[in-house]
């Protein structure tokens, strides 16, 4: 175990978050419009949420929270490449399913314990695998 003395060292040792999108990949499954099921897999950058971002979050109004947690966090890219943040409003109203595997996403990058969130009941989200892991020191290229 290491002795941590310094602000330098604090960061050395990852104790301030980079604002490196973590690249991670969904799949979507939802209906098409012929009614038929469609597996969609999309890629983004998900920023890990640092503590100040985290008490920023709990101000928020509940019904609104999500929304502005992944807008703060989820990066998709433009038609160019180049990543950028999703809006509030884009982020608030996304389809419910692709809303869940995004906020799982979030939750993976950031730590979060699979084994210990209650999964949505009424979707049809789902991560790429189960065994697939977030690479964190993998951060997405902006083009």
């Amino acid at each position: 175990m290491g002795s941590l003395k310094s602000l330098s060292q604090v960061r050395s040792a990852g104790g301030i978050l980079s604002r490196e999108p973590v690249k991670v990949t969904g799949i979507w499954k939802h209906a098409g419009p012929d009614g038929e099921e469609i597996e969609d897999t999309f890629e983004v950058g998900v920023i890990k949420v640092s503590f100040g971002d985290m008490a920023d979050l709990y101000k928020e109004k509940d019904r609104e929270q999500l929304a502005v947690s992944l807008s703060k966090s989820v990066m998709f890219a433009n038609d160019k490449g180049k990543l950028e943040l999703i809006s509030y409003d884009d982020a608030y109203r996304l389809d419910p399913g692709l809303g869940a595997v995004i906020l799982e996403l979030v939750r993976k990058v950031n730590g979060g314990d699979r084994k210990n969130s209650t999964p949505p009941t009424n979707s049809s989200a789902s991560l790429s695998s189960p065994e697939s892991e977030v690479a964190p020191s993998k951060a997405l290229e902006n083009a």
